[in-house]
């Protein structure tokens, strides 16, 4: 038999390349970019990692074939990170950060640098969340819409969506393209305090611009305001009196004298009609919010919470259990157990009776975030007019705020009480508990929605 065997060495032929990056050691080309120093480096190394560079360095039709210096213009953030992508070529390795990664992203994208163009843009999706923090949300949707990464674009889109309070309140609201923010008002999925607040926010944004007015005012759900709110609007001086009196005096209408029950409501609007569709409101009328402290030290236990939520002229009443870390269920049976005591047999008998002890059984147990809701009051004379769902919000501690990281949503009939097997899996469930103070944040949000009549 031929005796063979297979060495190994590519962690030191990857240590030998290292070596040479930015040294004149067989350099046979040198790179300045926008005027700045020159940099070493092998005709070969670039080509191998770079179909631009191969065409810039090797083909006859190109004058810097030839040179011995070529002079490379790039932006002024992407020239800060040339050192490092030019790195990458001979070392496999780059530190990819929020403030960088556009950059980087950019050089792969112009060398045709496939594998680091892909890793920058999972970077990029994953961390959508870190760049909310930092209030970089918008900015990342600008860049991600410039280079047609339709899928950074809907994943900016529902982050800002999911934290339409914190994205208002920032310095770059104002800032906010108009179509996005048309295209965001249009979702039902917007959460926010209220629809007041989302309104008064929307004027503040129309201020300098009042001529996107009739578009962006037509995606309100005035019907979802409170008539003491209507009439704050009608007083506002920031509201344009003229544009809203049509839009007022019809959601005024649904609300005045409270003669219109929830079934004319629904005679008047059909189940697709948006003006009555709520959205994910966290005003205390439409959920509760629920922290879990000490999370980590928590058994596996079952948590109770009810909430009450009012729509128009439906109260609803709801009640969720929650088994955070997974269901225990275990019952005492009474037997005989080892080591009990041996009384004497009664007279007449020819056994001993044993003293029966308490046993535990395990019926459940399993690793499984168990969820029930159901709704235990439903002030309605017809349960045929409406609708329940249940969302429930996941809220991660970013940057010293709690911000939604995740949405889950279940519809909740009248007569059923609903399961949900595994609410948040285990393998997820540690990032959606702070570091900080050991609690997982969550949010409950009722909803009720109309159904043609």
């Amino acid at each position: 038999m031929e005796t063979s065997e297979t060495f190994v060495h590519q962690t030191q032929i990857m240590a030998a390349l290292s070596s040479l990056f930015n040294s004149p050691e067989l350099s046979d080309v040198r790179l300045t970019v926008n005027g700045g120093p020159a940099l070493e480096a092998h005709r070969f190394v670039l080509a191998l990692g770079s179909d631009v560079f191969r065409a810039m360095l090797s083909g006859e039709r190109w004058a810097d074939a030839r040179r011995g210096t070529v002079q490379l213009t790039e932006e002024e953030g992407a020239a800060s990170c040339f050192e490092d992508f030019l790195r990458y070529f001979y070392t496999g390795s780059i530190t990819v950060t929020v403030d960088n990664v556009f950059a980087i992203h950019g050089l792969a994208e112009k060398y045709n640098v496939e594998p680091l163009r892909r890793g920058c843009e999972q970077f990029l999706l994953d961390n959508v969340a870190a760049a909310g923090a930092l209030d970089l949300a918008l900015a990342w949707h600008r860049y991600a819409r410039f280079v047609g990464f339709r899928q950074l674009e809907e994943a900016c889109d529902t982050f800002v969506a999911w934290n339409m309070d914190a994205v208002m309140s920032s310095a770059d609201w104002l800032s906010l393209e108009e179509a996005q923010l048309a295209s965001l008002l249009q979702r039902c999925d917007l959460v926010v305090e209220s629809e007041f607040a989302l309104c008064q926010a929307v004027l503040r944004w129309l201020a300098p611009r009042p001529e996107a007015g009739p578009a962006l005012l037509a995606h309100l759900r005035f019907p979802m305001m409170t008539p003491e709110e209507l009439a704050a609007l009608r007083s506002s001086p920031l509201v344009p009196q003229p544009l809203l009196a049509s839009l007022l005096a019809q959601s005024l209408g649904l609300h005045q004298d409270s003669c219109l029950t929830k079934e004319g409501v629904g005679r008047l609007h059909g189940a697709a009609s948006r003006p009555l569709r709520m959205r994910l409101y966290t005003a205390k009328t439409c959920g509760s919010p629920w922290q879990l402290d000490f999370f980590s030290s928590m058994t596996k236990t079952v948590l109770c919470k009810e909430f009450a939520t009012t729509n128009f002229r439906v109260q609803s009443k709801w009640f969720v259990t929650f088994h955070p870390k997974g269901e225990r269920l275990v019952v005492q049976e009474e037997r005989p157990v080892r080591g009990s005591v041996r009384l004497p047999a009664p007279v007449g008998s020819k056994r001993r009776c044993t003293c029966p002890g308490l046993y535990e059984r395990v019926l459940k147990d399993n690793n499984r975030a168990a969820f029930n809701c159901k709704i235990i009051r439903c002030h309605s004379s017809s349960r045929a007019t409406h609708e329940h769902q249940i969302a429930v919000l996941f809220y991660r501690y970013l940057g010293c705020r709690w911000l939604v990281c995740d949405l889950k949503t279940f519809a909740i009939p009248h007569w059923q009480d609903v399961k949900i097997d595994d609410l948040l899996p285990a393998a997820e469930r540690s990032k959606y508990v702070s570091k900080v103070n050991d609690t997982m944040s969550l949010h409950f949000i009722g909803q009720t929605n109309w159904k043609k009549i």
